[in-house]
C-alpha cells in the first residue's frame, strides 16, 4: 500500500499527517530515477506486539520464525503503539536501467557470492538454505540507500543513526517496485524541522 501511495500520478496529501511534494530529477540522473517525491510530512506507527530474544522475528518464514512471547496472558484488546512524525525523500529508480544493470557480468558474480553467503548464514540457524534471499534488486536499492544517508546526514543537521530507510524492491506476483524511502522521525508534536527535504529542493 506505501508503494501505490508514493507512486501514484498525483502526490499525495493527508494534512495533517502527510504531506508531499513532487520535484525535479537532479540532471544528469534522469536515465536512472524516475521520481523524486518530498515527503514534507509523514507519520510512523509503531505497535507492540510481544517479545523475541537473540533472533529477530523477521528472519525465516511460517514455522522458521523465532517465537514470540505474548505481551499479555488474554488476547490483548489493545497494544501499546507509539505514533511520531517526520519528513522524507522518496527515489523510485527506473526499471529499464535496473534492468541493464542486472545483465551486467560483475552483478551476476556478486549474485553467485552472496547465494552462497546466505545459504551459510540460513544453515548455521538451522534454516532452509535456499529460502528468503533478498535478491540483488534490493541490495542495490539498500546499499545506494546507506550511501545517501552518510552523505545527507553531513549537510542535514540529523545524525546518521537518526535517518532511516525503507526498501520497495518487491517483484513478485507481477510486481516491479524500485525505491527508496530514507527518512526521520521525532516524537516531538512538531515532528522534525525540515533539514532533510530541504537538501532535496532544486
Amino acid at each position: 500500500p506505501e508503494w501505490d501511495v508514493l507512486t501514484s500520478p498525483t502526490p499525495p496529501t493527508d494534512y495533517p499527517h502527510f504531506m508531499s511534494k513532487a520535484t525535479e530529477v537532479p540532471k544528469g540522473f534522469e536515465k536512472y530515477i524516475s521520481r523524486v517525491l518530498l515527503l514534507e510530512r509523514l507519520r510512523e506507527v509503531n505497535a507492540l506486539l510481544g517479545f523475541t530474544r537473540v533472533e529477530s522475528p523477521s528472519e525465516g518464514t511460517g514455522t522458521e520464525r523465532a517465537p514470540r512471547a505474548p505481551i499479555a496472558r488474554t488476547s490483548p484488546t489493545w497494544v501499546p503503539a507509539t505514533e511520531v512524525h517526520g519528513e522524507g525523500i522518496f527515489l523510485q529508480f527506473s526499471e529499464d536501467a535496473l534492468a541493464d544493470w542486472a545483465s551486467w557480468t560483475g552483478v551476476c558474480r556478486q549474485e553467485t557470492e552472496l547465494r552462497r553467503g546466505h545459504r551459510g548464514w540460513r544453515a548455521r540457524r538451522g534454516l532452509q538454505p535456499d529460502a528468503n534471499f533478498p535478491g540483488m534488486r534490493f541490495t542495490l536499492l539498500h546499499t545506494v540507500a546507506h550511501l545517501l544517508i552518510r552523505e545527507l546526514a553531513l549537510d542535514c543537521g540529523y545524525n546518521a543513526a537518526s535517518i532511516r530507510e525503507r526498501v520497495y524492491a518487491d517483484t513478485e506476483d507481477g510486481k516491479a517496485q524500485a525505491g527508496v524511502l530514507i527518512y526521520t522521525a521525532a516524537a516531538d508534536s512538531d515532528g522534525t524541522l525540515g533539514g532533510l527535504v530541504d537538501l532535496c529542493k532544486p
